[in-house]
């Protein structure tokens, strides 16, 4: 049993790995766009300020990336890489309906598992 959670935690821990740039990037450029947008007691006004903007759509974008490349790289250490491509339509799933960080990793482990399966049926 304990051979079995070892190895399910180093599936989670390849995923966390891959994802760690993405949430990096991101929350770098999203405090830069904020840092240099002018401020107004509202918050931040995005209106005159294009380049922060930019910046700041781009963090997001990194961020959104953040569940699929978790479940794909989850997928991608259960099952190589037949698992990769899986776990990112897993993990696009997962944020598409909201399930959020666990979803992704939901969808990576079951993604991941049905691929390991299947290529175990498959002539070598």
């Amino acid at each position: 049993m304990k051979a079995h959670l070892s190895r399910a935690r180093q599936y989670l821990l390849a995923g966390v790995s891959y994802a760690i740039p993405f949430v990096a990037a991101g929350g770098i450029l999203i405090a830069a766009a904020i840092a240099l947008v002018p401020m107004t007691p509202a918050g931040p006004d995005f209106s005159n300020a294009p380049f922060q903007k930019t910046l700041l759509d781009i963090g997001s974008a990194a961020f959104g990336l953040l569940v699929p490349v978790l479940a794909g790289y989850i997928a991608f250490g259960m099952a190589d890489r037949p698992g990769i491509a899986p776990g990112f339509v897993g993990g696009a799933i997962a944020a598409q309906v909201g399930a959020g960080f666990l979803g992704g990793i939901v969808a990576g482990l079951l993604a991941g598992f049905a691929v390991w399966i299947y290529t175990l049926f498959l002539p070598t």
